[in-house]
């Protein structure tokens, strides 16, 4: 029986989607891998679904960064908000496409270590002495959006 959107409960959902994380592992596990992955292949294909389920999103975080200060993320949530990309994710969870990320991203956003691992991705981005000074403004403000988001 399929859920409508904003007819489910969060906890609900959420219950639904460890189900399907009990009955996908194998699934998630190569999701897991791959947000992983040095080459940072994984967040560069979560940015992408993003950027595909919320169009704009892009040019929504760049503003914000650019503003003088960005530490009021309201817009970037209203944003999300109005482009109702919780109704797209419900959707495409229940629509179980093969190629979908959906089901194992939100697996890996509620059960896996997924804040932990953006933090330390973006740190080891500031580390890196080949990033660039913009790349590395970037990051602590990813570093500061994941902490408060999570």
């Amino acid at each position: 029986m399929k859920i409508q959107p904003r007819t489910i409960k969060h906890e609900k959902f959420k219950e639904m989607v460890k189900v399907w994380l009990d009955t996908h592992r194998e699934e998630y596990c190569a999701f897991a891998e791959e947000v992983s992955k040095r080459d940072r292949s994984g967040f560069q294909r979560i940015f992408q679904y993003a950027q595909f389920a919320a169009p704009g999103f892009a040019g929504m975080v760049t503003a914000k960064m650019s503003e003088k200060d960005p530490k009021d993320l309201d817009s970037i949530e209203v944003f999300l908000k109005d482009a109702d990309i919780a109704s797209t994710l419900v959707n495409e969870f229940q629509s179980q496409e093969p190629d979908s990320i959906v089901p194992s991203m939100l697996a890996w956003m509620y059960f896996g270590n997924s804040w932990e691992m953006m933090v330390a991705y973006n740190e080891e981005m500031i580390q890196d002495k080949e990033t660039s000074f913009v790349d590395r403004i970037k990051a602590r403000f990813m570093i500061f959006v994941t902490i408060k988001m999570s």
